[in-house]
Formats: C-alpha cells, sequence, structure tokens
C-alpha cells in the first residue's frame, strides 16, 4: 500500500507531473503488452480518477472509473499517452468529454438527443452495443468482436443495419422539422 502512495495525480494543472519514475517504467511496459502493468497502473491511479470524476460532477463515479482506466489503457497501447503527463492530461479529457453541458442545450437539440436516444433503444441489443463500442467508446472492431464473440462479418452485419435505422431516423426528423442547423 506504501508503494502506491507515492503515486497521485496532480489536481491542479500546475503541479508536477505524476511522482516517481515507476509510472513512467509502468506506461513503457504497457506499450510493450505487458498486462501486469496495465493492473498495475489501475491500481495506481484509480483513487485519483475517482477524485478527479467527482470533482468533475459525473453521477456515481465508481460506475465511470474503469471505463476511463480502460480507455487510459488503450491510449497508452495505442502510444497517444507516452508519459505521465500526457497521461493526466488524458484523463482529464476523457472525464470533460463525459460531462455535456447541460444548461447550454436549446430545447429543440435537447428534444432532439431525446428523440435519437429512443431510436437507440429500439435498436437490438448486439446492434446497440456494437454502434456505442464502436461510435462513442471508439474500439477497433477486431476488440469489439473478441470482447462480444462475435465474427468480423456479425460486426457490419449490426452496425450496417444500425446505421441504417439510425438514418431512417435522421430522414424522419428532417421531414417533421425537428432538425436544426446544428444537426445537419
Amino acid at each position: 500500500m506504501a508503494a502506491t502512495a507515492a503515486y497521485r495525480l496532480p489536481t491542479e494543472l500546475n503541479e508536477e507531473p505524476l511522482e516517481g519514475s515507476n509510472l513512467q517504467t509502468l506506461i513503457l511496459r504497457i506499450q510493450r503488452e505487458d498486462s501486469s502493468a496495465a493492473a498495475q497502473l489501475s491500481e495506481t491511479i484509480t483513487g485519483a480518477v475517482r477524485l478527479m470524476l467527482r470533482r468533475s460532477g459525473v453521477e456515481n463515479p465508481d460506475a465511470k472509473i474503469n471505463e476511463v482506466l480502460f480507455n487510459a489503457v488503450d491510449a497508452i497501447r495505442s502510444c497517444e499517452v507516452d508519459s505521465p503527463k500526457t497521461l493526466l492530461q488524458f484523463v482529464r479529457a476523457t472525464i470533460q468529454k463525459r460531462k455535456p453541458p447541460v444548461a447550454a442545450l436549446s430545447n429543440s437539440t435537447i428534444q432532439y438527443h431525446q428523440q435519437v436516444t429512443k431510436a437507440l433503444a429500439r435498436l437490438p441489443d448486439r446492434h446497440r452495443e456494437i454502434i456505442r463500442r464502436f461510435y462513442f467508446l471508439d474500439q477497433t472492431p477486431e476488440f469489439i468482436c473478441i470482447d462480444m464473440g462475435i465474427t468480423q462479418t456479425q460486426f457490419e452485419t449490426g452496425r450496417t443495419s444500425a446505421k441504417s435505422a439510425l438514418m431512417n431516423f435522421r430522414r424522419g426528423i428532417r421531414s417533421s422539422g425537428l432538425e436544426t442547423e446544428r444537426h445537419p
């Protein structure tokens, strides 16, 4: 426990980046596909990610921690994140993306988003999950197929079918006049 206490994410941008060279070592090990390093990194920064989620106003931050950590490890593996400083920036950006400025949305925009949500809810579970993972979580088709236990053909069929259903929804929105210039 004392070993992980030496690592903390700064709460302000002007603080020193992450303390200790072991975090850099973990990042390098993750890039070399060392799965134990990914687990160690997650253990090391879970508390800081939870705190950042709470401070950002995310409801039920414990439910979001794994998603943020998964995305961070994925970004390290793809070399998008290569240092403790870029890890911090990535985690903050991920958390900020999760929080839409609801107060700034107009009524028509809120209505549009509600209708999109309803259209997504009408999709079969597998298709909706493919769309969510591919378009909203930026997961690769290969990862989705392995994780969901489906073939590449099933992935493409689900994605194409869901896109078609959403395009039909969009055509219906255009004809009803609900679509605004913010949603071309």
